[in-house]
């Protein structure tokens, strides 16, 4: 419907209405927001990390033999598969390949420690968990109290056997598309993160597929995010403003740098190398304090120091 805007008294007329069309919400599966910029930028990057670059190509492939892993381990739709992890490339892959076997991702906050882990392990009833190596330890030592975990999945070198390297994970298994699943778009499961838990524990809340492609088609529109977008990500994943972003780069084709929190002078060198390079970044921001520290690195850096 048209936005009216309205002066005040009578003397001015009132604008032209303002009309914004409708948005198109794709009936898909939230994996095939990956499948389809592979297939439209192969080459593009994807993620940048740590020097390292991913293409669209290569973090589908990556996406297709993780959920074969996955299946291996006998995980299958609406089955929960824990993500504890910080920001790395390795959580955007298992965010996308629970997605294509149907299975629920659940992230969990990095900076957990025991409790926080049993509980929402627990209360998800994930089967899996794919967590990186420095963290694999505290879950070990809980693998007594969480019943219906199965299979921990190591990000890393797993040097005291505590789980399935994912390396190995995926070099066993083919790069091919799984298997199809019967799937409802709008009551199916994609990921079930957790709220803060202000009030009492932390919560489950319960996105569908159809809420998360939703979701990030508006925020795309929104920010009118294209393939030339070069985005810079150090917001949690674990939180969902953190997995809206990593989505939404996908589904525009843009290229996400992966920071594993911020470092404002990091993000600063990075910003004046994209705007030597593509002519500007994007950056994402939630709290005023990312803004107000520190800012003699600005002045510094614009020094060319």
């Amino acid at each position: 419907p048209p936005i009216r805007v309205l002066t005040k008294g009578g003397d001015t007329p009132p604008r032209a209405p303002l009309y914004r069309p409708p948005l198109h919400y794709p009936v898909m599966a939230y994996d095939e927001i990956l499948r389809n910029a592979a297939a439209r930028w192969p080459d593009k990057e994807a993620i940048v990390w740590r020097g390292g670059t991913l293409t669209f190509r290569e973090l589908d492939s990556l996406a297709n033999a993780l959920a074969n892993g996955l299946r291996g381990l006998g995980i299958r739709k609406g089955d929960r598969v824990a993500l504890y992890m910080r920001n790395r490339p390795e959580w955007v892959l298992a965010l996308f390949a629970s997605a294509r076997i149907g299975a629920v991702a659940t992230p969990l906050n990095p900076a957990f420690k025991e409790r926080e882990v049993e509980h929402q392990v627990n209360d998800a009833q994930a089967v899996a968990l794919v967590g990186e190596e420095e963290l694999a330890p505290i879950v070990a030592g809980l693998r007594e109290r969480l019943p219906a975990l199965k299979h921990s999945v190591v990000v890393g070198k797993d040097r005291a056997g505590l789980g399935t390297p994912l390396a190995s994970l995926l070099g066993r298994h083919k790069a091919t598309l799984p298997p199809p699943f019967p799937f409802n778009w709008a009551e199916d499961l994609v990921i079930l993160p957790y709220s803060s838990g202000t009030t009492g524990l932390p919560k489950g809340v319960m996105l569908t597929h159809k809420n998360l492609v939703c979701n990030h088609v508006q925020i795309l529109a929104t920010l009118r995010f294209t393939e030339a977008d070069v985005s810079l990500i150090f917001l949690p994943m674990s939180h969902i403003y953190g997995t809206m972003l990593a989505g939404t780069a996908v589904l525009a084709g843009a290229t996400q740098i992966i920071m594993e929190r911020f470092d404002l002078e990091a993000s600063l060198r990075r910003f004046l190398h994209s705007l030597a390079s593509v002519g500007y970044l994007d950056i994402h921001v939630t709290a005023p304090a990312l803004l107000a520290d520190r800012f003699e690195v600005i002045e510094e850096l614009g020094r060319g120091g």
